[in-house]
């Protein structure tokens, strides 16, 4: 986080810079940091995407955080983000962790219904969701 302070002093950041960022704070376990992140990005006009939100997904599964999920369902549908098999399948499964069966079987019939075809990780996730 230091370094990000002193690189906004010389230049500016962009997509890739938030998410190697927020990427970094989830591995580190640095979660507090990630929604402070993801407001910057907004007050910068940087526009978070679906690996952005992939990965804040993380931090939703990680810590059984069911009000995340749904601010993160909330921030797609704000932002028209186009979720792709890989923002659905973090999302499934963070409700999965959190026991939010039932949007995950309605984030999985969204998935469906835009075409995107399911691989053996979203098979695997749903096996759970209805074994829960």
């Amino acid at each position: 986080m230091e370094i990000f302070q002193e690189m906004q002093e010389t230049v500016t950041p962009n997509e890739v810079t938030y998410n190697s960022l927020i990427e970094a704070c989830i591995r580190a376990g640095q979660y507090e940091h990630v929604w402070t992140l993801l407001d910057k990005m907004g007050q910068s006009d940087v526009m978070p995407d679906a690996f952005t939100f992939s990965a804040v997904a993380k931090v939703c599964r990680s810590h059984a955080d069911r009000d995340s999920i749904y601010k993160i369902l909330d921030a797609i549908k704000t932002l028209n983000i186009e979720p792709d098999e890989i923002l659905y399948n973090c999302l499934i499964d963070a409700c999965l962790r959190t026991h939010e069966t039932k949007q995950a079987v309605v984030l999985y019939d969204a998935m469906i219904a835009l075409g995107i075809i399911p691989s053996e990780v979203t098979y695997g996730i749903m096996i759970k969701v209805y074994g829960q």
